[in-house]
């Protein structure tokens, strides 16, 4: 038998009472970002606005409805906070994270959406725009996108908490794609001394 953590048996309690406003569990960093961010040389960087991109929809930020259930993100309401967070996060579990760092990263939320029990089954893509300021200088602007597929039971009590765990771990996934990048490492190098 499987061990449930506590927040998978009160989100599946509300889920049995039927339909209910459900929040994503609090960012957590992942060791694959961390062993990627540990591997690279970057400097400390500092995490600027992330807000949703110009010309999306309000709601793309606020909400996603899986099977009849609102679910939204504990900080600010906001699916973009939540990327912001995920990626301050991931930035000091690596020693990475400095409030005070000239070189600030930015971000826009351009995709947010699950699609779970359909025809094409169950799916979720995040996307965003991430952007490297030195200064007043931008020395990155990128847009990248993570997606995911899973198989869910359409009518189980595990169909919900299923979607909403492979919905949560594609914020790790595109802050993976991220660190990943080299034009980002080159971005986010060291300054040289003279």
């Amino acid at each position: 038998m499987k061990c449930r953590t506590p927040w998978l048996l009160v989100l599946q309690g509300f889920l049995l009472a039927g339909c209910a406003r459900v929040p994503l569990a609090p960012p957590q960093p992942s060791m694959a970002n961390l062993e990627v961010l540990q591997a690279v040389t970057i400097a400390p960087v500092n995490v600027g606005q992330f807000v949703l991109a110009d010309g999306k929809p309000a709601e793309m930020d606020k909400v996603l409805s899986v099977r009849g259930n609102a679910v939204y993100s504990p900080i600010d309401d906001s699916f973009a906070q939540f990327l912001k967070e995920s990626l301050v996060t991931e930035l000091r579990t690596a020693g990475k994270y400095d409030p005070a760092a000239p070189t600030v990263v930015r971000g826009w939320l351009t995709e947010n959406r699950m699609e779970a029990g359909g025809m094409e089954g169950n799916r979720a893509f995040l996307g965003a725009r991430f952007a490297v300021n030195h200064g007043e200088q931008v020395v990155y602007d990128k847009e990248l996108a993570a997606q995911a597929r899973w198989d869910a039971d359409f009518a189980g009590v595990s169909a919900v908490p299923a979607a909403i765990n492979e919905y949560t771990m594609l914020f790790r996934k595109l802050l993976g794609q991220l660190f990943a990048d080299e034009d980002f490492r080159k971005a986010t190098q060291p300054a040289r001394k003279p």
